[in-house]
């Protein structure tokens, strides 16, 4: 049994002291999402230029230019050994899951590993909603969605925070019909109302059709691959047939099946980010 002063479950921005180049934010948050962001803001003000008086012609877009550009950014930041400068450190690193033998003790890539303080840095993952035919209908998250081989030519974007409300704005300057879809009264909904507001008013000027107070009550992949989803919104039924599903709405743990009912929604937490455990703690936002 090895035997550490500390060990971080997860290598993301939370857990850089033990795992520097690797992790949610960087492989599928906030460096390929602005990756994609600036890639947008170009090609949405090359298609303006006249407006400023510059003449542009012939501007086309490389979606797959635009994802492998997002790509090598990770890849750049990344490094070509990300575990060698890690390990050259001193630093022991397993590239397993972890399990939870006791207070002290976990199982990781088949050793039994024990440490006298324990951080869960493990991020999290989309969230899906428990609507009937939604897991089914081979739907994108972040995970996947920066990884896409086509433009979508329709887009529907379930959640309208901070994630989905940036993905519908980058899809729609890239070209494609994005419907973004929030069941809370208004876009970005933890936000001051005035700010929801301007937003909402800047996503339908450049051309995103957004429903808010909406109900999804049904998911269907259709034949030719498309997807329907009929919603109830503004009191009417209706359905909306896109191309492509982008889960954004919440995030959750990513606890596994067999860990018990308590520990899959979240780790509760102190105000100091302590555990039940006595020497285990967590990172991120207390309650997550």
């Amino acid at each position: 049994m090895e035997r550490f002063d500390l060990v971080v479950i997860g290598d993301g921005a939370a857990g850089d002291c033990a795992v520097r180049p690797a992790g949610e934010c960087l492989n599928y948050g906030c460096v390929p999402s602005k990756t994609l962001y600036q890639s947008a803001e170009v090609y949405h003000q090359m298609r303006r230029a006249g407006e400023f008086g510059v003449r542009a012609s012939g501007v086309e877009l490389d979606f797959p230019g635009v994802i492998a550009r997002a790509q090598y950014v990770i890849e750049t930041i990344r490094g070509d050994n990300p575990w060698g400068g890690v390990r050259a450190d001193g630093i022991t690193a397993f590239r397993s899951t972890a399990t939870f033998l006791g207070p002290k003790q976990l199982q990781a890539d088949g050793e039994t590993v024990e440490a006298d303080q324990i951080i869960i840095s493990t991020g999290t993952k989309a969230g899906i909603p428990p609507v009937p035919g939604l897991a089914e209908a081979a739907l994108l998250t972040n995970e996947s969605i920066f990884k896409l081989g086509l433009l979508p030519g329709r887009l529907a974007v379930i959640g309208a925070g901070p994630i989905g409300a940036e993905m519908a704005q980058i899809f729609q300057r890239f070209g494609s019909q994005v419907m973004l879809l929030e069941m809370l009264p208004q876009v970005v909904p933890t936000e001051d109302e005035e700010i929801s507001n301007a937003l909402e008013r800047i996503l339908l000027g450049e051309g995103v059709h957004v429903y808010t107070a909406v109900r999804i009550n049904e998911v269907r992949r259709n034949e030719d691959g498309s997807r329907t989803l009929q919603v109830t919104y503004g009191g009417h039924d209706l359905p909306i047939t896109v191309d492509e599903v982008l889960v954004a709405a919440g995030r959750r743990p990513p606890i596994s099946t067999s860990t018990p009912p308590a520990w899959r929604r979240h780790v509760a937490g102190s105000r100091w980010m302590s555990t039940s455990a006595r020497r285990s703690r967590t990172s991120g936002r207390r309650g997550m």
